[in-house]
């Protein structure tokens, strides 16, 4: 037999497992005082609001900009030239035009944006080292009911 053969087969008897047969209803076990009853999520991928996300940390937007790759370069340059070759064209498709001709080009060709990529590391390195995040302070409101 072969793997995809066994992998149906498989799936077939999962599936027949599955299945409830009218007659074994009376034979179910009665659930053990040990197991915690298991909540289901709903369809929308919410569940009963016992679970919060994590804050974003806000952005300071005084922060030094990231350094932009050389690829990243290529792609401004080469984003208007691909656009009006192919008028119409959708964001993810332009994205995988511009990632095949990147792939495409040769280290000597790439030469000129990777030159630009790491004088732009050189210079996130100099802001970031000069750049100093504020934390915002504890200060005691003297209320007693902040202290709980």
């Amino acid at each position: 037999m072969g793997v995809l053969q066994l992998m149906i087969l498989a799936g077939m008897i999962l599936m027949l497992v599955k299945v409830e047969k009218p007659g074994k209803k009376e034979a179910k076990k009665e659930p053990s005082a040990s197991k915690a009853p298991v909540k289901k999520k709903s369809r929308d991928g919410a569940d009963d609001g016992s679970k919060k996300k994590k804050q974003k940390k806000k952005k300071d937007p005084n922060a030094p900009k990231r350094a932009i790759s050389g690829f990243m370069f290529f792609s401004k340059m080469e984003r208007e030239n691909i656009k009006k070759s192919n008028p119409g064209i959708s964001f993810t498709e332009l994205g995988r035009v511009l990632g095949d001709k990147w792939n495409k080009m040769s280290a000597e060709d790439k030469e000129p944006y990777e030159a630009k990529a790491r004088d732009d590391k050189k210079r996130y390195k100099e802001e970031i080292s000069g750049y100093k995040n504020p934390q915002p302070m504890n200060i005691d409101s003297g209320n007693e009911s902040d202290s709980a």
